[in-house]
């Protein structure tokens, strides 16, 4: 059975309408893109959980660290390991969607032409 109500993430236990005729089998449960991006400011995060919360590859992350749009920290010597703060990830997600925003609803590039990145698998 269908229902037109479906329950969206951003506030534990909202609802909201869901238009007539969508189809929404009763139950399912409909995350929005920011909801499913956040992560905990005073957390500390592996490269690959960040890399797998935002659907990049670990290469996409590294590479936002090396050219300082990432904040990271090395813990230990030698090779060491990298850990991202909750915040500095929140951060970084911000500034995609306002870059993303600023390329392609005010400047209107096309979209279609930045999806095909080479190495990134959807």
């Amino acid at each position: 059975m269908l229902s037109n109500v479906s329950l969206v993430a951003g506030t534990p236990g909202s609802k909201q309408e869901a238009p007539a005729g969508a189809g929404t089998p009763d139950g399912a449960h409909i995350e929005t893109l920011g909801a499913s991006m956040q992560f905990e400011d005073n957390r500390m995060y592996r490269v690959k959980a960040v890399a797998e919360a935002l659907d990049v590859s670990v290469a996409t992350i590294y590479r936002a660290i090396e050219s300082g749009k990432l904040d990271a920290l090395k813990i230990g010597t030698g090779k060491g390991t990298i850990r991202i703060t909750g915040k500095a990830a929140n951060i970084y997600v911000n500034a995609c969607s306002g870059a993303a925003s600023q390329a392609y609803v005010v400047e209107g590039a096309p979209i279609a032409a930045s999806d095909d990145v080479a190495g990134e698998v959807a």
